[in-house]
């Protein structure tokens, strides 16, 4: 028998979706760098 979470992760494997914070953070802030605009 299947605990939600795992019914949750199958179900978001399935359909790509990030659901660990970790990932989604990685995600987010990819390209990300350092992006400050310089004058000089």
């Amino acid at each position: 028998m299947y605990c939600q979470w795992e019914l949750f992760s199958n179900r978001c494997k399935e359909l790509g979706l990030l659901y660990e914070m970790k990932h989604i953070i990685s995600a987010a802030t990819q390209g990300y760098e350092d992006r400050q605009l310089s004058f000089f």
